[in-house]
């Protein structure tokens, strides 16, 4: 196994800022949504998790949701929560190897999200009742984008456990080796669907029309998931995870400031690329009939929420850690927190 360069508790990283975006939002129902979403997970989720479950929940993952898709029904949003409750759960637990579920398990659950196997354990029955919940409704060539991008990630998390389980300091794991499997682990097949479901704006037909929008979501999904690895490097490096491209960088020799000035100025990229090709999509009279001006709308919002709550999650940063994804800013990483420093301020 290939070994991540060692981080002390308090190194500190520089971040500049990322582009200006449309202003970031949260759904006045988000509160709820997390306090029914909290109650489902205690009664349901628990009984699959040795631990106590009440530090995830404290995580308050799903709000994920209320950030990206303010202007979305609740009554459309309401099941995602659920969902991302075990997609977050799975995530972690896969990075726990006395905790991880194995590649079988995970293979099984893919299939049954993806309509090739009917659930069999108690696992696959909760995940696919919510599953099927989230395509409630759905047309059949979204509801079949869906399962496909649901079952890349799950088969991603057993192949990116493998990946870095496999690599060897004879071998270093290498950029090029882990980026296609993180891209299908961090789920971006699957999440990039939620703003059609969530705005039944139902793209499938345009994107195979109209290949500047596929285009477009792959610019916006590489943008949040370069991001995601940054902010989310704190909390899984000190966790035993190390599949984050953060990790892959200092393994390689990189230090840890390269390894974040790289991956977040890929994520500023990403994000001028995707501001280029949604003018574009504006400026075609396409771009200004429904559903797609809906679809470039919720993307949009998509794009502004999810920095806003990547740069801010107590997932990544632990409780009370706010800071503008707009703004630069000197993060002092710590096993249980980071700590957003002042320009000029010395490390704790």
């Amino acid at each position: 196994m290939p070994q991540c360069a060692h981080v002390p508790e308090g190194a500190v990283v520089e971040l500049t800022a990322l582009p200006r975006t449309v202003p970031p939002r949260v759904s006045e129902h988000g509160p709820r949504l997390l306090r029914e979403s909290r109650a489902w997970a205690r009664a349901a989720l628990q009984p699959f998790v040795e631990a106590n479950i009440e530090p995830f929940l404290a995580d308050e993952s799903p709000l994920w949701m209320s950030h990206c898709f303010p202007d979305a029904d609740p009554v459309a949003v309401r099941p995602f929560y659920d969902l991302y409750q075990i997609m977050f759960l799975l995530d972690d637990l896969s990075a726990v190897p006395d905790a991880r579920p194995d590649g079988r398990t995970l293979a099984a659950l893919a299939a049954v999200l993806s309509d090739t196997r009917r659930p069999a354990t108690g696992l696959e029955h909760l995940a696919s009742e919510a599953f099927l919940a989230t395509l409630s409704g759905d047309p059949p060539g979204l509801a079949a984008r869906t399962r496909a991008g649901m079952a890349t990630m799950l088969n991603g998390f057993t192949e990116q456990s493998a990946l870095w389980d496999r690599a060897s300091t004879a071998r270093p794991l290498t950029l090029a080796r882990a980026m296609p499997v993180r891209e299908r682990a961090i789920g971006i097949a699957w999440y990039m669907t939620n703003p059609e479901h969530v705005h039944s704006c139902d793209m499938t037909g345009m994107r195979e029309q109209w290949p500047l929008l596929r285009e477009l979501a792959t610019a916006l999904a590489h943008q949040t998931w370069f991001v995601n690895d940054v902010c989310s490097f704190r909390k899984e490096h000190f966790h035993g995870e190390h599949q984050n491209l953060v990790c892959v960088c200092l393994t390689s020799g990189a230090t840890l400031q390269e390894a974040f000035s790289l991956v977040s100025g890929w994520a500023a990229q990403m994000q001028r690329d995707y501001a280029s090709l949604a003018a574009l999509a504006r400026d075609d009279p396409r771009g200004a009939r429904p559903p797609v001006a809906t679809y470039l709308d919720a993307l949009d919002t998509m794009l502004a929420g999810a920095n806003a709550w990547q740069y801010s999650t107590p997932r990544y940063h632990g409780p009370g850690f706010h800071c503008p994804p707009t703004e630069r800013s000197r993060w002092a990483l710590f096993a249980d927190r980071t700590e957003l420093l002042d320009p000029g301020q010395a490390p704790p």
